[in-house]
């Protein structure tokens, strides 16, 4: 086996025992720079060898597989917490991190690598967990990074364009996520969101039993669509929403929330879904979900620091929104919950050496759905912040609108320094990551604990513990 970015060829494997090929592999491969893709075709393979490395340990859980544009990550934390909440151990792989027990680890990716997922899923066995909720992104899929794992539920939240860069295409994009749908046992159960175009397709792609969630709206025709569809089903009611999160009843119970947003209620009803999937009874599931903390940086309110007065300041979010679709559905939540009268305040960025095809669009959503917008970066990387500035406000009818702030602490400092309680400012495109990769380093770095500091200098406090760190090289 030979790749580009792994100088050893593996011409041979021959191993008596996991605990030799493990060995193996990792003697080859660990602390070298590799990329598996859909041209090498080598990426099932090392999945496959990763598996048998780590005594195939996806044999000994539950999958749920969480795939979609948006909504992955939330949905997969809510999957998980409810099942602990009810008595089942689980795990976690995705974008915030892994989770075993009460360990959380950091890794960068979505999905991780194989080495490192097989890795991660034998400790979970080993600490004894049942069930694994783990976001599969489409480069996973792609790439056969989570080729030879048996999924039992799938659970599709929505599609938009993203990472067209990568595929060349949405009808790709779309092709790549479905392969999650397709690899399901007829014995498996497919979550699909029956309010979303593309889950006729998921649905013709799987022989898994499909339960399909939504609102009250009519959905897809599930008589139209190929596979096992049963006509199961979850639906919601939203009773209210606002800054202190959500109501809603799915199926006639009620589960209350503190996530923000109206999007969130989806993402509940899609973890209720899976949970029913895993043979939790409708009430058990509405227990096991209210009051679950939401995912750390999404629509997240930040805590003024200590001694301030929060009626002395605007109304600060931090999210991970950094696809068009995602900074529209935080903007739109924002603005319904904002009310008349308020002011709109998005600082919103893109990552540098991904997709710059997206930064026009989503010029013109914030333009369309903010009262003002600073534009900065997140994640240069190789690029230039100025260039990255530039194409965002291509998106701009107006540019003049638009505010270039390149430094994201400056960025951020004067959003809360030049708005007060009038206002709310979502501060989008980084949520819970704590670093910044600029030029080939890695800085510490925290959108919530940078708003802390301006809103302390704004009443002049002490800055929050731990500013003093930030933008400090991470080695």
């Amino acid at each position: 086996m030979s790749r580009p970015g792994i100088r050893t060829t593996i011409r041979r494997i021959r191993a008596k025992t996991p605990d030799e090929l493990r060995a193996i592999l990792f003697r080859t491969l660990r602390d070298r720079t590799y990329e598996v893709t859909r041209r090498t075709g080598t990426g099932g393979l090392l999945a496959r060898l990763s598996s048998a490395a780590h005594g195939f340990p996806s044999r000994h859980l539950r999958l749920v597989g969480v795939t979609g544009t948006n909504g992955k990550g939330c949905t997969a934390h809510f999957i998980r917490e409810a099942l602990e909440r009810h008595g089942i151990a689980a795990g976690l792989i995705g974008t915030n991190g892994v989770r075993i027990g009460d360990e959380e680890i950091y890794f960068g990716l979505t999905t991780p690598a194989p080495l490192e997922l097989h890795q991660y899923l034998n400790r979970m066995r080993r600490a004894g967990a049942e069930v694994c909720a783990m976001e599969v992104s489409s480069h996973a899929l792609e790439e056969g990074r989570v080729d030879g794992l048996g999924f039992h539920t799938g659970v599709f939240t929505r599609l938009a364009p993203d990472h067209l860069d990568y595929h060349g295409s949405f009808e790709a994009y779309r092709d790549a996520k479905a392969k999650l749908f397709r690899r399901l046992p007829p014995g498996g159960v497919a979550v699909l969101n029956r309010d979303d175009p593309a889950s006729e397709q998921m649905a013709a792609a799987t022989r898994a039993r499909v339960i399909w969630f939504g609102d009250s709206g009519a959905g897809p025709d599930a008589q139209g669509a190929s596979g096992s569809v049963d006509g199961s089903a979850c639906t919601f009611r939203l009773v209210s929403s606002g800054f202190d999160g959500l109501v809603l009843e799915v199926d006639g119970v009620r589960v209350t929330s503190p996530a923000v947003g109206e999007f969130n209620a989806w993402n509940l009803t899609a973890a209720f879904a899976a949970l029913r999937a895993q043979g939790l009874e409708p009430e058990a599931c509405g227990k096991a979900l209210s009051g679950l903390a939401p995912l750390r940086g999404r629509l997240e309110a930040v805590v003024p620091p200590h001694g301030a007065n929060a009626a002395d300041l605007p109304r600060v979010l931090v999210d991970f929104a950094r696809s068009p679709d995602a900074l529209r559905c935080s903007l739109e939540a924002v603005r319904r919950l904002a009310g008349p009268g308020v002011r709109v305040v998005c600082v919103f960025s893109s990552c540098g050496d991904r997709d710059p095809a997206k930064r026009p669009e989503m010029g013109s959503i914030a333009e369309s759905l903010a009262d003002e917008c600073i534009i900065t970066v997140s994640n240069p990387r190789n690029e230039s912040p100025e260039e990255m500035l530039a194409q965002k406000l291509e998106g701009f009818s107006t540019p003049s609108r638009a505010r270039l702030i390149p430094d994201r602490r400056e960025a951020i400092r004067a959003a809360i320094l030049d708005h007060g309680p009038e206002s709310v400012i979502l501060i989008a495109g980084k949520g819970h990551e704590s670093r910044q990769e600029v030029q080939g380093r890695r800085l510490s770095w925290s959108d919530e604990l940078v708003a802390r500091e301006a809103m302390a200098l704004r009443l002049g406090l002490e800055p929050p513990p731990g500013a003093e760190r930030l933008m400090m090289p991470i080695h």
